[in-house]
């Protein structure tokens, strides 16, 4: 059977999750430690837990991908628009992780989607493992 197409439903990954929870709590507790309640230890505060917020919205504003294997992707976003672009060079597949590098028509710069083990069933990430890697 030859697959030409792979259809992805993402959903939440707790495994992708941690680390980031993990790296911003680290952060705040040196921040606590160095700058302790002044003004620049609260501004940091707020800024470290921003960009802990914003990286967590970034891992799961993808609700779905569908990756042909000529190249062309069609990415759904949470919002319900979607993007068309292609494969991008750049991209990576392993056992347990792939990264999607595509580029939406007309922009200038690569976009890159996170797909962890967790967020698929296992057959749809063995699919998509097999169309990264042949197109």
């Amino acid at each position: 059977m030859e697959i030409e197409t792979v259809r992805c439903d993402f959903k939440y990954s707790r495994v992708a999750a941690a680390p980031v929870c993990t790296a911003a709590l680290a952060t705040l507790v040196l921040v606590a430690v160095i700058f302790g309640d002044g003004a620049l230890g609260v501004a940091l505060t707020a800024y470290v837990s921003a960009q802990a917020l914003r990286a967590l919205i970034s891992l799961h504003r993808v609700a779905a991908a569908r990756i042909h294997l000529d190249g062309s992707v069609t990415v759904e976003w949470r919002d319900g628009t979607a993007s068309h672009g292609k494969l991008r060079d750049g991209g990576f597949v392993c056992a347990r992780l792939a990264c999607v590098r595509w580029r939406r028509h007309g922009a200038r710069f690569d976009s890159t989607v996170l797909v962890l083990p967790d967020m698929l069933a296992p057959g749809t990430f063995r699919r998509l493992r097999i169309v990264l890697r042949a197109a």
